[in-house]
């Protein structure tokens, strides 16, 4: 069979390995016109607005979906799907916070290790299939230049969540053929980032409990100020291990006690008590009577 992508053929693929990787388009914001044999944009027509990336941040998000038809604004407007703020905190605990308009906060740490199923390395283990109206997106700092990368895989989750079909039976080698044969030539930025080969690494790190950084509590989402390495090391560890100082613990080691020598011959301070005589006589007197 032969595919087409906006009336240009993208050349002839076997028609059983092409509903093999078939699955793989809603995920690259992609959809399937069987009856045209048509590739064509999944996102035509959806606006979005994303506010807090600066214009280079904000030009790559734009190249990373030009091939799925979705309109993207720096600015608010009244006929946009959903409204996106952006931010970047420093000592954020996991790479990606999600902050919906219920105030659900969802906490993601993205994945590129190698030997990963094809479900979680499309979209680097970055799940959010809540669709609302807006969103709130914080990053960690020292990560900012994923950043896009990870906008627009969440951006594909938010529009075409409700389409992903499973993809546990599409192997590594149908997703390199469907790289290949698909998307590289529709959109060869795209296509870099999703190659195997060339996966951006994300420092895999101690995993952290799932609460919520200080800025996204605040309703207003107030910037922090910046704080001092050593500043962020103590609030990240304070509950985790209270030793400040590089001193090693010796276990053998005498702790200093207040002691005091016992004297067996020192009186003990006297107490006064009653003793019951049981010899001692009692004497009654009888009143007199009156005349």
């Amino acid at each position: 069979m032969i595919l087409y992508h906006k009336k240009q053929s993208m050349g002839h693929i076997d028609r059983e390995t092409f509903r093999t990787i078939q699955p793989l388009l809603a995920y690259w914001g992609l959809a399937w016109n069987e009856n045209e044999n048509l590739i064509d944009q999944a996102l035509k027509g959806q606006s979005f607005s994303i506010a807090g990336l600066a214009d280079e941040e904000f030009h790559e998000v734009k190249k990373f979906l030009a091939h799925t038809g979705a309109e993207l604004n720096s600015t608010k407007g009244l006929k946009q799907i959903s409204h996106i703020k952006v931010s970047f905190i420093d000592d954020q605990p996991v790479p990606i916070v999600v902050q919906t308009e219920g105030k659900d906060l969802l906490f993601i740490t993205p994945r590129t290790e190698p030997g990963l199923p094809v479900q979680a390395a499309i979209h680097r283990n970055i799940v959010c299939k809540r669709r609302n109206k807006s969103y709130f997106f914080s990053f960690r700092s020292k990560e900012k230049k994923n950043a896009p990368e990870w906008i627009s895989y969440l951006l594909i989750q938010i529009a075409l969540s409700d389409q992903f079909a499973p993809l546990t039976s599409v192997s590594l080698s149908d997703y390199k053929l469907g790289i290949k044969k698909i998307l590289l030539p529709i959109n060869p930025y795209f296509a870099s980032i999703q190659s195997t080969d060339t996966i951006h690494e994300v420092k895999q790190e101690t995993m952290w409990p799932a609460f919520p950084p200080e800025s996204l509590i605040n309703s207003k989402h107030s910037k922090q100020p910046k704080k001092t390495e050593s500043q962020q090391t103590v609030k990240t560890y304070e509950k985790h291990s209270p030793i400040t100082d590089n001193t090693p613990i010796n276990p053998f080691r005498t702790n200093k006690l207040p002691t005091e020598t016992i004297n067996p011959f020192k009186e003990k301070n006297k107490k006064y008590t009653s003793v019951i005589n049981p010899f001692q006589q009692t004497t009654y007197t009888i009143p007199e009577e009156k005349e």
